[in-house]
């Protein structure tokens, strides 16, 4: 066998390997079925509009909480995905009347989400805009490509015999349901920015869900419900690319001006970072935008006023850090509000150091308790034996046998089992007295003890 031969053989293999791992068609359910269950997902009544209507209730307190979690569960329960994926669908395999009842059921769907979400932020008493509703007012490119992404994982999974967990993830990842809800807060508080950026996104998620659910089903080769001949073809999928266009085109330019504001304020981080020094000590910055292309960068100095030569050092710093249409605005804060600048600072200043202080001051005496501990053990052990020994053959003649030494004593039914350093003694009395004198001369025997070795952790055992 030939070298090309043996390669083009290990290519074919590859290729076979890569086409059943990356089969479409592995796992489907039958097209019956799939078709079935998409329209039934498009029609939007009884039960349907009910689980609506709770799930644009859920996500407008989410949304009125600032809650993600909340707004998280309203995206699961939410039933829009139904419609949007049937017209997708439609549209792949020429079912005109599919298309149409999807389209009336996402309209009406919609049109309920918004009266629901206007009437409850109408009512609620809390209309300030949080977090998570200004993140749903300014849709960018990111967007399309989520709700592209995710509406063909979407379309996968309600192809597959068993959908898995796809549909949750996607509910979550396109987020249909809290844009919607955003809108309907525009309209009650009359902010119609709000409305229209929210609607937009909306608008966004239904249009490429929609398209990616299409293109699975064309990829999944679903037979057509009618004969279309390929200029009717050529008309569709020239409408097709113009409402996708269209409808991302508005995104593309937001998304260009985000990308140009975090370039540019990148930069002036690091020119402020360039200048900024204890002379003059920048407070804060605030970059504005004047007119179509301008900006204007204010700095708040605390110290004296610059010169006219360190105003142009520090123009030419922007013009090497590549910023440009920025005018630069100096702002020096009166006397007064130069001394309160200051008295901040140095009660930040001082209110730091007193938290460090007062922790370091507990650690000393935390320090300060174990060292103390350590050194009374460490005197319970240094005391001189030979001395001890001869004055207790003169004290306690009844003695036979005296041992002492010091060790640790465990205490094996707890936790910590180590108790703590103890003398231990044994002694053997004269086995002739009674029990009453025993007992005496232990006692005395422990009380001297505790006196010469300065410790009451003693230990005394009798031997036989």
């Amino acid at each position: 066998m030939s070298f090309v031969q043996k390669n083009l053989q290990l290519f074919n293999k590859i290729k076979k390997e890569m086409s059943s791992r990356f089969n479409l068609l592995e796992d489907m359910a039958p097209y019956e079925e799939i078709s079935e269950a998409i329209i039934k997902s498009a029609q939007f009544k009884g039960a349907n509009l009910w689980i609506l209507m709770t799930a644009v209730f859920v996500a407008s307190i989410g949304l009125n909480m600032n809650s993600t979690a909340v707004i998280i569960g309203a995206m699961l329960i939410s039933p829009l995905m139904g419609p949007i994926t049937a017209i997708g669908h439609s549209i792949a395999v020429f079912d005109f009347e599919l298309m149409k009842t999807s389209f009336k059921g996402l309209f009406f769907a919609a049109l309920v989400a918004l009266i629901t979400s206007t009437c409850y932020f109408f009512l609620t008493p809390l209309d300030e805009a949080q977090s998570e509703i200004l993140a749903r007012t300014s849709p960018v490119i990111w967007d399309v490509l989520i709700a592209t992404f995710g509406g063909i994982a979407g379309m996968i999974g309600a192809t597959r015999k068993t959908g898995g967990n796809v549909i949750p993830g996607v509910a979550i990842a396109t987020a249909l349901m809290p844009p919607l809800c955003t809108a309907g807060y525009g309209l009650a508080t009359l902010q119609f920015q709000y409305f229209f950026g929210a609607f937009y996104l909306f608008l966004i998620n239904s249009v490429f869900i929609g398209m990616a659910s299409m293109l699975i089903t064309v990829l999944l080769k679903f037979p057509k419900k009618i004969y279309v001949d390929l200029n009717q073809q050529k008309r569709i999928q020239i409408i097709i690319a113009i409402v996708l266009f269209l409808t991302m085109a508005p995104s593309l330019y937001i998304s260009f001006g985000l990308v140009r504001e975090g370039i540019l304020n990148s930069k002036i981080n690091r020119f402020i970072s360039h200048i900024n020094g204890a002379e003059n000590l920048i407070l804060k910055h605030n970059l504005r935008k004047i007119g179509e292309e301008g900006y204007e960068l204010k700095l708040v100095l605390l110290g004296h006023p610059l010169s006219q030569d360190k105003i142009l050092e520090w123009q030419q710093f922007l013009t090497l850090y590549e910023i440009e249409r920025v005018k630069l605005t100096l702002d020096y804060p009166n006397a007064r509000d130069n001394n309160k600048d200051l008295a901040e600072i140095k009660s930040g200043i001082l209110e730091e150091l007193y938290k460090k202080n007062e922790q370091a001051l507990a650690d000393k005496d935390q320090k300060i308790s174990f060292l103390e501990k350590e050194l009374l053990n460490y005197k319970a052990q240094t005391f001189d034996m030979d001395a001890l020994i001869q004055e207790t053959k003169i004290l306690f003649k009844e003695l036979e046998e005296f041992t002492i030494t010091t060790g640790k004593s465990y205490k094996l039914s707890k936790k910590e089992n180590l108790l703590e350093n103890k003398i231990l003694v044994a002694l053997k009395l004269n086995p002739e007295l009674d029990k009453k004198t025993q007992e005496s001369i232990l006692d005395k025997i422990q009380e001297w003890l505790k006196l010469k070795t300065k410790s009451s952790n003693i230990l005394i055992l009798m031997t036989p």
